[in-house]
C-alpha cells in the first residue's frame, strides 16, 4: 500500500511516499482464480494441496508475480495464457500411472519462468512442459521422468531451456521448433525407455516450412547417454537453420546421430564428444550435411571397433560425414516421434527422423502452425 509522510524540514513540507510492500497470497484448488486475479505486482501465491485442471491468463505484472507451487499437486494441465511476468516455482504434476497430455502449458506469453517442476508420466503421450508463440521463457531444472518429452519450444524467441532432466523418457528429451534466440544448455538425457517402436532424440531443433528459418540457437554443454540420439537438426529441406551453435556436448549413445545438422549455415560445431556404447548396431557420429560456412573444430568421435555392422560407406574413423558419402541418411515418417529403430543396410547408416509436424499441433493446438500440418507424411532428407 502506499503511503504519504508529512515532514517539515525549514518550513516546507517534503512528501515522502514510500514503496508499496508485496504481498505473500494462499491459494487452493478453490480460490486460486480470484486469488490470481487481483493479485499485485510483486506478490506471491503460495498454492497449497491439489489441483485438477488449472487455467490463468490475461494478466500483465510489472514486477514478477511468484507462483510457488512446491506445496501444490496438479493432477490435470496448468495454463498460462495471455500473462506477463510471472515466475512459477515447483510444483508436482502428473504420476507414473496416467498424466493429463501436458504438465503446464504456456501460450501467448512473455517473460515466464517455470523452475524446478517436477512432472512425471506414464511413458506414453504425455508432455512435460509445451510453450507456443512466446518470448522470453525460462525452464530452468525440471525433473521430468517417464514422458514422451520432457520440454518443447514452438515459435519462441529469447528462450532458455537449462539445468533440466530428461529421464526414461520415451521419445524427445527437449523440441525447439520454429524458433529464435534460444539457449538449451547444461540439460541430460539418460534411461531412454523407447515404446511403440518411437524414435528419441535428447534435443531436436527444426524450422517450419514457409517461416524464417530458425536461428541463433545454442545447444552447450548437454549431455545424452543411452538408446537416443543426440542433438540434432534434420529438415533441411524446411530450412535448415542459421547461427546454430553445438558446443562441449557429450554424447555416449547407441544411434548414430550423435550431433547432426542438415543444411545449416553459419553455424558452429565445436568441443563435442562422442562415443558409442557397448554393443550399439551403429557409431554414433558427427554429421553436418550440406550448408555453408560452418566452423568445425575440436570435436573428439571415438572410433568403436565393436560394431555389429562394420560397413558403413564412410571411413568409421573420420570425425565428419557428408552427403556424398552417406546416401539416403534418414527419412522424415509419420507418425509423430514414433519411428522404428532403423534397419541395416550395407553401405548405409540409415536413421529414421521423426515428423514433426504431429507434435507441432499436439504441443499447441492453434492455427499458428495450420502450416506444419499440411506438410507431406513421407519425406526424403
Amino acid at each position: 500500500m502506499l503511503f504519504r509522510l508529512a515532514c517539515f524540514a525549514g518550513g516546507l513540507v517534503v512528501a515522502v511516499t514510500a514503496p508499496a510492500t508485496a504481498a505473500t497470497l494462499t491459494a487452493t484448488a478453490t480460490t486460486i482464480s480470484s486469488v490470481f486475479a487481483a493479485a499485485k505486482a510483486g506478490d506471491t501465491i503460495r498454492l497449497s494441496g491439489v489441483f485438477g485442471r488449472t487455467a490463468l491468463a490475461n494478466r500483465s505484472f510489472a514486477t514478477a508475480l511468484t507462483l510457488d507451487a512446491r506445496g501444490a499437486t496438479f493432477t490435470d494441465t496448468l495454463s498460462l495464457s495471455s500473462i506477463v511476468n510471472v515466475k512459477l516455482i515447483g510444483g508436482h504434476y502428473g504420476n507414473a500411472k496416467a498424466l493429463a497430455p501436458v504438465g503446464i502449458r504456456i501460450f501467448q506469453s512473455s517473460g515466464i519462468t517455470v523452475s524446478m517442476p517436477i512432472v512425471v508420466g506414464n511413458g506414453t503421450s504425455s508432455h512435460g512442459v509445451d510453450v507456443a508463440a512466446s518470448s522470453g521463457i525460462t525452464v530452468d531444472k525440471g525433473s521430468f521422468t517417464g514422458l514422451k518429452l520432457g520440454v518443447g519450444f514452438v515459435a519462441v524467441t529469447n528462450g532458455r531451456i537449462t539445468g533440466n532432466s530428461s529421464v526414461r523418457a520415451s521419445s524427445d528429451g527437449f523440441n525447439i521448433a520454429d524458433s529464435h534466440n534460444v539457449l538449451v544448455s547444461r540439460n541430460s538425457c539418460s534411461g531412454t525407455v523407447i515404446y511403440a517402436a518411437a524414435h528419441p532424440d535428447c534435443v531436436q531443433l527444426w524450422s517450419v516450412a514457409g517461416h524464417v528459418p530458425q536461428s541463433d540457437i545454442e545447444i552447450s554443454d548437454n549431455t545424452a547417454t543411452g538408446a537416443t540420439q543426440g542433438f540434432t537438426s534434420f529438415n533441411g529441406s524446411d530450412g535448415g537453420g542459421d547461427r546454430l551453435k553445438f558446443l562441449r556436448n557429450r554424447v555416449d549413445t547407441s544411434y548414430p546421430q550423435g550431433v547432426a545438422c542438415y543444411e545449416c549455415r553459419d553455424s558452429q560445431f565445436i568441443g563435442n564428444i562422442l562415443t558409442t556404447q557397448a554393443g550399439a548396431q551403429w557409431q554414433t557420429r558427427l554429421n553436418v550435411i550440406g550448408g555453408r560456412n560452418n566452423l568445425i573444430s575440436g570435436n573428439s568421435v571415438a572410433p568403436y571397433a565393436g560394431l555389429a555392422h562394420a560397413t558403413f560407406g564412410f571411413d568409421p574413423a573420420a570425425t565428419l560425414a557428408f552427403d556424398a558419402d552417406v546416401p539416403d541418411f534418414g527419412r522424415f515418417d509419420d507418425p509423430g516421434f514414433g519411428d522404428a529403430a532403423p534397419a541395416f543396410v550395407p553401405g548405409v547408416v540409415a536413421a529414421t527422423v521423426p515428423e514433426p509436424a504431429t507434435w507441432l499441433l499436439a504441443i499447441t493446438g492453434f492455427a499458428v502452425i495450420g502450416v506444419a500440418a499440411r506438410r507431406r507424411r513421407t519425406l526424403t532428407a
